[in-house]
């Protein structure tokens, strides 16, 4: 997903598509933008699950929130609100637990 914020993170810097594009031009936009940050992170995200075991996929997908919540902090300047701060808590918890069921 990573690969999607290459095109997100600098068009919602830089304030959007310019505004004086044509619907046509705006079709294509659209298109790209759909491939680029959703079609093509899926396609890589899911080729790459079939080199790991699936609790280890399982770990891996719980920590995109987190990341993204991170990201949104250091690049995007929001603020870490008190509810997002208690969903990262409770991410980690959730995954010790899990570590700690997995041991028994």
């Amino acid at each position: 997903f990573a690969f999607a914020s290459v095109v997100t993170v600098p068009i919602a810097l830089y304030g959007g598509l310019p505004q004086n594009i044509s619907y046509g031009q705006l079709s294509v936009w659209l298109i790209l933008f759909a491939l680029i940050t959703a079609v093509g992170p899926y396609l890589l995200y899911t080729k790459g699950l079939e080199g790991i075991e699936p609790s280890m996929a399982a770990v891996s997908a719980t920590f995109g929130p987190i990341v993204a919540a991170f990201l949104g902090v250091l690049i995007l300047n929001e603020t870490p609100t008190f509810s997002k701060v208690l969903g990262i808590i409770f991410i980690l918890l959730s995954l010790v637990v899990a570590g700690k069921q997995k041991e028994s």
